[in-house]
C-alpha cells in the first residue's frame, strides 16, 4: 500500500471520496473505511495484556540506578508508585487510557498496511504528537490537519485544569479539610477486639436512606452481610469513608446517623470516618510527604525516556503525562499523602483484627490501608469486589509479574479476593492471581 491513509479524529462520519481513512473515535467500517477501536476490541486480550506488561515496566525502569517503584518508596517499605493514576489504571479517573489502547492497535494496523503517508484530522495535540512520533519510527511520512478548532465555553473547571499542578493540589487540600475538619468532632468508638471482631472497611453512601434515618445502618454495597455477622455472634468494626451524595448531602447528617448507629454497637457495629483521624500533627505529615513527592517529580524528570512499551515504536509520554505528574505534584499526590497518614493512625488506633474485608476496585486509598494493616499486625484481610468484573475496567487487572513478585515494596494484596462468580475468577485467574488468593462467595 503506497497511498496515504487519513486518521479521522472527528465525532461526524468522513466523507464518502476520502481515499483510505482510519476511523479514531467510530467502529463503523465500509469500502476503505476500517476502525481503529474495532480492531482494538478484534484483538483485545493480546492489546490488554501488553498495556498491563508496559504499566509493570515502567514501574520496574531503573532512573540513575534505582527502580521507580524504590524512588517513591518510603522507610517502611511502602511504595508511593502504587498509588499513582498510571499504576491505578482506571478508566474514571485516567480517560487517556483509552488513548493509549487505540494508539497501540493503530500501531498494528500500520506495520500491516504500511503506508508511505498519513495525514492526521484532529483537534488533539498531545495525540498528533503521539503519532508524528510513532509515524517518524515506522517511516512514514505524517501529516496533521489540526482544521478549525471547536470554540470552548469558559468555565471554573477549564480555569482549574490550566493552574499549576502544586497549585492544583493545595485548591483539593484545602476543600478537603473545610468539608471534612467537622469530622473530627466525633470520637473513635470503643472498638471490638477478641476472635469474634471484624474490620470492614466502607463507603459512606449507598446507603438506604429510610432505614438510616431510622437509626438502623442497610448499606446496599454490603446488602445482608452486616446481619449474617451479627447472628453468627461476632462484632463489627466500620471505618467510613464520607462521600457527600444525594442520600448524605452534608457532614451534619452523616454525623448525625454514625453517631445514632454507635448508640446500638452491639447489633450495628462501631462506625467511625476515616477523617475523624485528622488532626493537625497529621496535616503536618501530609504536606512533608507531598514536598517530597514534589522533590522527586523533578528528579525523575527524564522518566518520560521510558515511556516507551516493550517491542513498541510508539511514545506515550504525552498522553500520560498529565497522570504522573498529578500523582506526584496534583491533587492525587496530596490526596495519597493524606490516606496513607489516615489509614495508618485508624490502624494503630484500633485493637487487634483477626479479620477484614474492604470493598475490592484498586483505588489507591486500598494500598494505604493494606499497608497500614499489615504494618500494626492484623490478621487475614479479603478483598470484596462488590460488583461485575468488566474487560476493560483495567485497574481489577495487572500485570502477572506485579501480582507474583516478592521484591522489596512489591504491590500491596490482599490475602484473598471474594469472588462473585465463574466469570470473575476466570478474569481474576487469567491476569495471574493463584487459585489459593481466590474464593468464591454467593
Amino acid at each position: 500500500m503506497t497511498s496515504p491513509v487519513i486518521v479521522w479524529d472527528r465525532e461526524n462520519d468522513p466523507p464518502a471520496d476520502m481515499g483510505e481513512v482510519l476511523c479514531w473515535q467510530s467502529y463503523a467500517e465500509g469500502d476503505r473505511i476500517f476502525s481503529v477501536p474495532r480492531h482494538l476490541e478484534n484483538h483485545a486480550e493480546r492489546l490488554k495484556r501488553k498495556y498491563l506488561a508496559f504499566i509493570h515496566d515502567l514501574g520496574d525502569s531503573k532512573i540513575a540506578g534505582k527502580r521507580v517503584i524504590d524512588h517513591l518508596s518510603m522507610d517502611d517499605g511502602f511504595s508511593f508508585w502504587w498509588m499513582t493514576l498510571l499504576a491505578e489504571k482506571s478508566p474514571y479517573k485516567s480517560p487517556r487510557i483509552y488513548d493509549c489502547l487505540r494508539i497501540l492497535a493503530l500501531e498494528e494496523i500500520l506495520l500491516e498496511r504500511k503506508p508511505s503517508d498519513l495525514i492526521l484530522k484532529s483537534f488533539n495535540r498531545d495525540l498528533a504528537q503521539v503519532i508524528k512520533l510513532l509515524c517518524k519510527n515506522l517511516g512514514i511520512n505524517f501529516t496533521w490537519q489540526p482544521g478549525d478548532r471547536p470554540l470552548k465555553e469558559w468555565s471554573l473547571r477549564r480555569l482549574y485544569r490550566a493552574l499549576p499542578y502544586p497549585v492544583r493540589g493545595l485548591l483539593f487540600f484545602a476543600r478537603h479539610l473545610l468539608m471534612r475538619w467537622p469530622l473530627r468532632n466525633l470520637k473513635a468508638p470503643a472498638w471490638f477486639s477478641g476472635e469474634g471482631a471484624i474490620f470492614l472497611c466502607s463507603y459512606f453512601s449507598h446507603l438506604d436512606p429510610v432505614s438510616c434515618a431510622k437509626g438502623h445502618f442497610y448499606s446496599r454495597q454490603w446488602e445482608a452481610l452486616p446481619k449474617h455477622i451479627h447472628d453468627s455472634g461476632s462484632r463489627t468494626n466500620w471505618i467510613q469513608h464520607f462521600l457527600p451524595s444525594s442520600v448524605v448531602p452534608n457532614v451534619r447528617t452523616g454525623i448525625g446517623w454514625l453517631r445514632s448507629f454507635n448508640l446500638d454497637s452491639g447489633r450495628q457495629g462501631c462506625h467511625s470516618f476515616l477523617d475523624t483521624y485528622l488532626t493537625w500533627k497529621i496535616v503536618g505529615r501530609v504536606f512533608k510527604n507531598w514536598f517530597w513527592l514534589n522533590a522527586l517529580a523533578w528528579r525523575l524528570r527524564s522518566i518520560k525516556s521510558v515511556f516507551y512499551p516493550k517491542g513498541s515504536a510508539t511514545w506515550l509520554w504525552p498522553i500520560l503525562q498529565d497522570d504522573w505528574l498529578a500523582s506526584l505534584s496534583g491533587p492525587t499526590g496530596i490526596g495519597n499523602c493524606l490516606w496513607v497518614e489516615l489509614f495508618d493512625a485508624a490502624l494503630k488506633d484500633m485493637p487487634h483484627q483477626e479479620m477484614g474485608f474492604y470493598l475490592h476496585e484498586k483505588q489507591g486509598w486500598e494500598n494505604a490501608l493494606l499497608h497500614a494493616w499489615r504494618k500494626y499486625g492484623h490478621g487475614e484481610i479479603i478483598g470484596v469486589p462488590h460488583a461485575t468484573v468488566p474487560f476493560w475496567h483495567l485497574y481489577y487487572f495487572d500485570d502477572p509479574r506485579s501480582i507474583q513478585s516478592k521484591q522489596k515494596c512489591s504491590m500491596p494484596l490482599p490475602n484473598r479476593l471474594a469472588v462473585n462468580g465463574p466469570v470473575a475468577w476466570r478474569a481474576f485467574a487469567e491476569t495471574g492471581y493463584s487459585d489459593e488468593q481466590l474464593v468464591e462467595v454467593e
